[in-house]
């Protein structure tokens, strides 16, 4: 008979871990999306500007100009080409506005 309630007491604690579980694993999301929305709004900023979009990868690095900050993702239009770009936010490390130098014109960047 005592084997019994063992059995119970483990079922039922194994059940409030898993519910734990899944409580904070919806904490985490929301948190996550709040993050999200509060990088979309400081982005914001810089819309209609030259920018440079670093991203996750090094190698890869964006420039034009910022057309728009929608649902995670930036739109961004080419100088030389008037190429629309899009980039996930979640691989975007860095946002800056592009150098010019005092006559107004963009500097050469080599990094």
């Amino acid at each position: 008979m005592s084997n019994w309630w063992i059995f119970v007491i483990i079922i039922v604690l194994l059940s409030r871990r898993r519910r734990q579980k899944r409580v904070n694993m919806a904490l985490m999301l929301r948190r996550h999306r709040k993050g999200k929305k509060i990088m979309e709004e400081m982005i914001r900023v810089y819309i209609g500007k030259e920018v440079l979009v670093y991203t996750i990868n090094q190698e890869v690095r964006i420039d034009g100009i910022l057309e728009d900050v929608r649902d995670g993702w930036l739109v961004v239009k080419g100088f030389e080409n008037g190429e629309m770009q899009t980039v996930n936010l979640e691989y975007v490390t860095r946002v800056r506005e592009y150098p010019h130098d005092k006559n107004g014109k963009r500097k050469l960047l080599f990094d």
